[in-house]
């Protein structure tokens, strides 16, 4: 984690309720200085809600919010080392790119010199002093989410809160402005946290991901871990492409590592990895992943047998729906690519072979 000039956030024991509905419960978090952290949820997690106490506008019902090592509780918003990018850009339309930026600063009865200065800085960072005179919607989605940023850190919060961010773009540029963000918060060493349902957002972005369902953490770890090392079903499932199939276990799993495990839907045994013990009687269930699995259009060339029943291309790779024989199940595997010289084309209806190495599965509960 990067320890830099931003505040290490504390979050102890935080429940939020709206009436009958408990949007966050129990949660307990912590945050380094300098550290760009991603809440991932779908829509009900909790995770705005979360971020909404943070910076003051929702209160918690128990628990304690630090910042910096001071306790936010009765902290108003606008007495917080905290600022707050909204989904929407919140833009004035009547003002200049200049004066939306330091909007803030004026707010505050800084020296106008002061204020100049620190505009023109945030500017320079964001790549927009060109179209300082401009206003709001002469720009791009792309400029504008960047004037957004500018005034959000123009104040110089020790930590900044992002909701949804870059929602608002088309994918292309998002990408590019993933990258982008993540150099601002690395040259300003400000403590981010960012809120968003993308997946693909937030294993970009990320130092950590804490992935969030109904109100609960699941999981906090680097986007490497969550994707590759799941926690339960739950996350694989939320997380990239997945094959998600039941498995048995021979004798209950007590410690991480190696074990084999039947998966009916396979029609034999797999030779995985445990990371993640399931409870004792609970369900397991054998996460594959797309890339994990070899295929061939040789249906000699590997151990087990399958027939293409549709596939996608995407350019860099293609996507497979495997039929495995003997069974019902549909497979998707994916095949980066590239010229394999005097291979046969698979196509709809080919016959192929397929193996998956041992180690490439992994075993969680529900």
């Amino acid at each position: 984690m990067a320890e830099g000039r931003g505040s290490p956030v504390r979050i102890t024991g935080v429940t939020k309720r709206f009436g009958d509905f408990t949007a966050v419960e129990d949660l307990s978090l912590e945050i380094a200085g300098g550290e760009l952290f991603c809440l991932l949820g779908g829509s009900g997690s909790g995770k705005t809600t979360l971020l909404r106490m943070l910076a003051g506008f929702e209160t918690p019902d128990s628990g304690r919010i630090e910042i910096d090592g001071q306790d936010m509780t009765g902290v108003p918003p606008a007495d917080r080392p905290v600022n707050m990018m909204f989904q929407s850009y919140a833009l004035f339309p009547h003002m200049t790119v200049e004066r939306n930026v330091g909007y803030g600063l004026r707010q505050e009865r800084l020296p106008r010199a002061e204020i100049a200065e620190r505009v023109r800085r945030m500017l320079d960072l964001v790549r927009m002093t060109p179209y300082a005179g401009r206003k709001p919607h002469q720009l791009s989605g792309g400029q504008r989410q960047r004037v957004a940023l500018a005034r959000a850190l123009v104040k110089q919060p020790k930590v900044l809160l992002l909701d949804e961010p870059l929602s608002a773009l088309d994918k292309k540029l998002r990408g590019e402005t993933q990258f982008e963000l993540m150099q601002i918060q690395e040259r300003l060493k400000t403590t981010f946290i960012v809120v968003t349902h993308d997946q693909e957002e937030a294993m970009v972005l990320a130092e950590r991901i804490g992935v969030m369902d109904h109100g609960r953490l699941i999981q906090v770890d680097s986007p490497r871990r969550v994707y590759e090392s799941p926690k339960n079903r739950f996350i694989a499932d939320f997380i990239g492409r997945v094959n998600l199939l039941a498995a048995r276990l021979p004798a209950p799993i007590t410690a991480p590592g190696p074990v084999e495990v039947e998966v009916p839907a396979l029609g034999g045994v797999i030779a995985a990895r445990c990371d993640h013990p399931p409870a004792a009687g609970g369900a397991a269930w054998l996460v594959l992943r797309p890339e994990m699995i070899e295929i061939a259009p040789d249906p000699r060339a590997l151990p087990r047998r399958g027939r293409v029943e549709g596939y996608a291309y995407f350019g860099d790779m293609t996507e497979y729906r495997i039929r495995v024989d003997g069974t019902d199940t549909l497979l998707r595997a994916v095949r980066t690519n590239r010229p394999r010289e005097g291979e046969a084309e698979i196509g709809w209806d080919s016959a192929i072979s397929f193996d998956i190495p041992a180690g490439s599965a992994l075993v969680v509960g529900e």
